[in-house]
């Protein structure tokens, strides 16, 4: 009986053993991915360079024709983009009319419908090299968070914003761009400059 009670118990044991064994190995072929052909890996993309931006520049700009005054004029294909620094921040949006480049800056704080800004309101760029640059503002008084100034051929290239500053009635709205916002915002801007009525 102890023979039979013994045989019994390696066996169930080494059955026990073999397909612990068995299921373990199972569930390595399971988890384990098929291999991808070089093909089928998909490829990251990287962010496009500035020199790939402007060289980009006819598919960045589009031309207009005000059908009322028969004014042209250019804007970027993008139209108007936010940059934010999660409770605040700006919309921007370019023209080009007449050889001058006017940036339109519409400030946005969460949690408030109005942004008031004061009459010729500074606005600060920070660029990435360190320097600044400041700009006045030549829009008015208001309260609907619209600040507009203009850049002319004469200012050149300016190179990689870091961060913005607009100032307004209570203090100011700041935002650090992303490197994407910066190369969009370099980009749209001396395509601009760039561009011949």
């Amino acid at each position: 009986m102890k023979i039979s009670f013994t045989v019994l118990f390696i066996l169930i044991s080494a059955f026990c053993i073999f397909g612990q064994k068995r299921t373990s190995t199972n569930s390595k072929a399971k988890k384990t991915p098929p291999k991808a052909s070089v093909n089928s890996v998909p490829k990251k993309s990287k962010p496009m360079t500035a020199d790939e931006f402007v060289k980009a520049c006819p598919t960045i700009l589009q031309a207009t024709t005000d059908k009322m005054t028969d004014e042209s004029y250019t804007t970027t294909r993008g139209g108007s983009w936010s940059v934010t620094n999660g409770y605040s921040g700006f919309n921007v949006r370019w023209v080009k009319q007449k050889g001058i480049i006017i940036l339109s800056l519409t400030l946005v704080e969460s949690g408030t419908n109005r942004v008031c800004v004061p009459d010729y309101t500074k606005t600060i760029f920070l660029l990435k090299d360190g320097s600044k640059v400041e700009r006045t503002a030549y829009s008015k008084f208001n309260c609907d968070g619209s600040v507009t100034m203009a850049f002319d051929e004469e200012g050149g290239v300016m190179g990689f914003i870091e961060t913005i500053r607009v100032y307004t009635s209570k203090g100011f709205i700041q935002v650090d761009f992303t490197r994407a916002d910066q190369v969009r915002f370099f980009s749209e801007l001396n395509c601009l400059l760039i561009h011949r009525d």
